[in-house]
């Protein structure tokens, strides 16, 4: 058998595992950092999308409040 715990096939599995994990914890800031561009436009929109549906809402209760005075009860 082998000689040390990670010998042969589970050792050159461990090293592969090890290597990509390496991998990915380098490349992680630039994907964090990459994304906040895209986080910031879609705050903007959701913040435009929010006013705009406060406006639909006070237009329509002044609408109904306009047509509330205007039937006769």
């Amino acid at each position: 058998m082998g000689s040390g715990m990670f010998s042969g096939v589970i050792g050159f599995l461990f090293f592969i595992f090890l290597l990509f994990a390496a991998i990915l914890w380098f490349l992680l800031p630039f994907a964090v950092f990459g994304t906040k561009g895209r986080l910031d436009q879609l705050i903007q929109t959701q913040q435009q999308t929010n006013r705009l549906l406060e406006q639909m809402q006070a237009e329509s209760a002044a609408l109904r409040e306009a047509l509330k005075s205007t039937t006769p009860p």
